[in-house]
């Protein structure tokens, strides 16, 4: 087994908590796991991801699963992938960041401690990525947007954002636009247009990809990364699900 192809996830990276107990961030995970798998565009996460385990990454016949030890927690069996993913309308760099001052994690937020969204994290150690509603849709949905400015240390040698960083920093945009029990990413998919830039402020986004049927347990949602002039660079795609702590 390549040396590449295990990885641990450090309680830094730590996302939903259960019972007290924290696991991993879904988006970062799965950045971890397309370093490892070339040419992955989504990953169906089976069970909560593990914090300070080796998880082991293994491709055969253009499947990937990742395992720690004896149970399974992704792979590249994604129902319905490729998720249908299309951007409602545009939204400007200042009602973007007004948007982002009325984050509702601000004053009710499941898990303050969020790698991505978590606005109980440093500058640097987590990503601070807060979206809020700009409008409502015809469909009656919430559409959401924030800036963010990447962290030098979020960044490769050559100034763009590490993929890893690009496929965390659209899992949660989307979360926020649906109702808060459902509380974690069950697969996400990201398509990367383009190197995203690391030396300026980038517009987030987050809506909800079809209307939200209540009778159901998951909902399809849409996220991307996006400069001021309308440049998309990466576009995310997430199933979110209520899970039961088990």
């Amino acid at each position: 087994m390549a040396a590449d192809s295990v990885f641990t996830l450090d309680q830094r990276y730590r996302g939903p908590s259960v019972a007290g107990k924290y696991y991993g961030h879904g988006g970062y995970f799965c950045g971890m796991v397309a370093q490892r798998a070339p040419g992955l565009a989504a990953l169906a996460i089976r069970t909560w991801v593990p914090l300070e385990r080796e998880l082991v990454v293994e491709v055969s016949a253009g499947r990937v699963r990742v395992s720690a030890g004896a149970t399974e927690v992704a792979d590249s069996e994604v129902r319905g992938a490729p998720l249908p993913v299309t951007m409602p309308g545009s939204v400007s760099l200042g009602a973007a960041r007004a948007a982002g001052d009325r984050f509702e994690g601000f004053s009710r937020h499941p898990f303050p401690e969020c790698f991505a969204c978590g606005h109980e994290r440093a500058a640097g150690d987590g990503l601070r990525i807060f979206t809020g509603e700009v409008s409502r849709p015809v469909n009656g949905e919430k559409q959401l947007a924030g800036v963010w400015q990447p962290d030098p240390s979020w960044l490769d040698t050559d100034g763009y954002v590490r993929t890893e960083i690009v496929w965390a920093a659209l899992d949660c945009p989307g979360g926020w636009a649906i109702p808060p029990e459902d509380v974690a990413t069950v697969a996400l998919q990201v398509e990367i247009l383009e190197r995203v830039p690391g030396d300026r402020p980038l517009i987030v986004r987050g809506w909800v990809q079809v209307p939200i049927d209540r009778t159901k347990k998951s909902r399809r949602v849409g996220s991307a990364l996006v400069d001021e002039q309308g440049r998309v660079y990466a576009l995310g795609g997430a199933i979110w699900s209520r899970v039961e702590p088990s």
